[in-house]
C-alpha cells in the first residue's frame, strides 16, 4: 500500500521517471507476496508508463520485469518473446547491456525449446549488443 502511495504522490508531483521506477519497486514487491498474476500487470503498467512518458531505458527495465514474470509463471514462450523485445528496447535506448540480457534469456529458452536457429539468432543479436557496448566503452575512454 505504502509503495503504491509513493508512487500516486510522484504522479501528482509530475516527478514520471520517479513514478515508474516507484511502479517496478512495487512490482517486486508483489512478486515477493507470491502474487505473481498482479505483479505482472504492474510491471506491464509500468511499461505503458515508460511509452506514455517517453523512458525509453525504464521501459528495457519493466519489460524485463515482465519477462521475468511471465517465467516464474511458466510461461516460457511468452517469456521469450518478452526478452526479445526487451533487447530490442534495448538497442533503441542506447542500452546494450540491457539488450546483451534480454537477447541472451530469449535463446537460453528457445534453445531449452528445442529452437535452435531461433536461439541462435537471438544469442547473435547478443553479441552484436555486445560488440556496440564495447564500442561505446572504447569512444568514453
Amino acid at each position: 500500500q505504502e509503495q503504491r502511495e509513493a508512487r500516486d504522490l510522484c504522479l501528482k508531483a509530475g516527478l514520471k521517471r520517479e513514478a515508474v521506477t516507484m511502479e517496478l519497486v512495487l512490482g517486486g514487491y508483489v512478486l515477493q507476496a507470491k502474487q505473481t498474476a498482479q505483479a505482472l500487470e504492474v510491471f506491464r503498467d509500468a511499461r505503458k508508463r515508460t511509452e506514455a512518458h517517453q523512458l525509453p531505458e525504464l521501459a528495457v527495465q519493466a519489460q524485463l520485469a515482465q519477462a521475468s514474470t511471465l517465467l516464474v509463471l511458466q510461461r516460457s514462450d511468452e517469456a521469450a518473446r518478452a526478452y526479445a523485445e526487451a533487447g530490442k528496447l534495448g538497442m533503441a535506448a542506447s542500452a546494450p547491456v540491457l539488450a546483451i540480457e534480454g537477447y541472451r534469456m530469449c535463446g537460453q529458452l528457445l534453445a531449452g525449446a528445442g529452437k535452435v536457429a531461433e536461439a541462435t539468432a537471438a544469442w547473435k543479436k547478443a553479441l552484436e549488443a555486445a560488440e556496440e557496448e564495447d564500442a561505446l566503452a572504447e569512444s568514453r575512454r
